[in-house]
């Protein structure tokens, strides 16, 4: 295989991608090739630091596209995914929020979690036919049955903290924000008449008034199971406090936020949600995954999570389910039914990682001799000034207590990681698989790895 320029893998939430892409990592690294993985802002605001590689983005809305001029100019070669690709808003919504024309010039590829990604793209009025691979997403191969070993230690150490629980997953972002106003967040530009810029406030109402209800229904599920203990996850651009305030009210409430979601998801005795992704994660673990539907909207609703899961429209009915579920009366979830109903969303090949088919792509484009050709040194030197000018900035944002790029916010979305952390997930990894012998990882600079052989 010809070698490739090193990975660069930024994370932006660390419980939601930093596992997945370690595993990315190991898989590139066990080949030769050196991965460098760490949290996002970090990486682009010492991206002049590192050396020209493979930069996997995590979007490629239009907000991106100076990122990814800056990265071009430097001499990296583009890839992307959308941690957001599976559970999707309508089409004219995505490509509004999520789709940029000139962010698309920019790469040399997208990686699909499956072909209802890949069309929707592909249904893009200003698709400029970006090559779009299914590769799958190493999010998913982490719950295949063969590596849910690599999370038997937390889920032993949450168990044995907290004993038998069940599990309220928060997915409320938009209405309950930790940082700025989220109607200024949520604005859109589409000009279609159900999917114009309204769209955006009457999305915000109605999440606002389903939060309400589903705060509501964890102090009256708690108070009808008052033995049972109930653990709330919230999103990880939630306010923290809002749900502390909350908890402190309800004696068998606690709140949650650290580490992976997955092995809470394994831990739990069962887990309530309403249009999160982790219903579609619970349901391919095994857990029992209740959806709770206390209002409908065919506009607003995030449908795939609640289809995988049991739909619960009342509080009664949800009483109703947590008691068969918690007495053995519920039946096992069907796993060919449920493989069916993802067929179009998902890539679940047995045979091979996601991981190692992004990577079998990376090597294919540099057989071919398809990489990108290193920019001239004018070039390179102008790339360079704004990238430190630019780094220079959220500096400065940086002392703004409510701004994204504040301190806190930032150890929200990746609490500090130390190098012997990073190396027990790799020595996890390596047991469950039985793969990436010499793969060991160094720290390059706070916040960011690099993972080689």
């Amino acid at each position: 295989m010809s070698q490739i320029k090193p990975l660069i893998l930024p994370v932006e939430t660390q419980v939601r991608e930093f596992d997945a892409k370690l595993l990315l990592a190991c898989v590139a690294a066990e080949r030769g090739i050196p991965a460098y993985i760490g949290f996002q802002n970090r990486i682009r605001d010492r991206i002049t630091s590192l050396p020209p590689g493979i930069f996997i983005a995590k979007g490629f809305a239009s907000k991106k596209a100076r990122i990814m001029g800056i990265l071009t100019g430097l001499g990296h070669e583009i890839y992307a995914w959308d941690e957001e690709g599976l559970v999707h808003q309508p089409p004219q919504i995505y490509y509004d929020r999520r789709l940029s024309k000139k962010s698309l010039e920019y790469l040399s590829g997208l990686f699909a979690w499956g072909n209802d990604y890949k069309k929707m793209v592909e249904g893009f009025p200003d698709y400029d036919g970006t090559p779009i691979y299914c590769t799958g997403n190493p999010r998913v191969d982490l719950l295949r049955p063969e590596l849910r070993a690599f999370y038997a230690s937390p889920v032993g150490e949450i168990r044995d903290r907290l004993g038998r629980f069940i599990l309220l997953n928060s997915s409320f972002g938009t209405s309950n924000l930790a940082t700025g106003n989220p109607t200024e967040r949520q604005k859109g530009t589409a000009k279609s008449v159900q999917d114009s810029k309204t769209w955006w406030q009457g999305q915000l109402a109605y999440r606002v008034e389903l939060f309400e209800h589903y705060r509501d229904m964890t102090k009256k599920l708690a108070a009808r199971f008052p033995d049972r203990a109930f653990v709330v996850r919230p999103h990880p651009s939630e306010s923290l406090s809002t749900w502390h305030d909350y908890a402190a009210k309800i004696p068998n409430l606690s709140i949650e936020h650290e580490g992976n979601v997955t092995p809470w998801l394994m831990a739990c005795d069962l887990m309530i949600h309403n249009g999160c992704m982790t219903g579609i994660e619970g349901a391919l673990l095994g857990t029992p995954v209740l959806a709770y539907q206390p209002i409908r909207s065919e506009i607003y609703d995030r449908p795939l999570p609640n289809a995988v899961s049991h739909q619960c429209d009342t509080l009664e009915q949800l009483y109703d389910k947590v008691e068969d579920i918690s007495s053995s009366k519920e039946p096992p979830g069907d796993n060919d039914s449920l493989t069916t109903a993802l067929a179009d969303y998902l890539v679940q090949e047995e045979d091979k990682l996601s991981a190692d088919r992004i990577i079998d792509v990376l090597q294919d484009k540099a057989s071919n001799g398809t990489g990108g050709a290193r920019p001239p040194l004018g070039v390179r030197y102008g790339a360079w000034c704004t990238a430190e000018a630019r780094g220079f900035g959220k500096w400065v944002r940086s002392f703004r207590s409510n701004d994204v790029y504040s301190p806190w916010h930032q150890r929200q979305q990746f609490p500090e990681l130390q190098l012997a952390q990073v190396d027990e997930k790799i020595t996890r990894l390596r047991n469950v698989l039985r793969r990436f012998t010499n793969v060991k990882a160094t720290v390059v600079q706070k916040d960011i790895f690099l993972v080689s052989r």
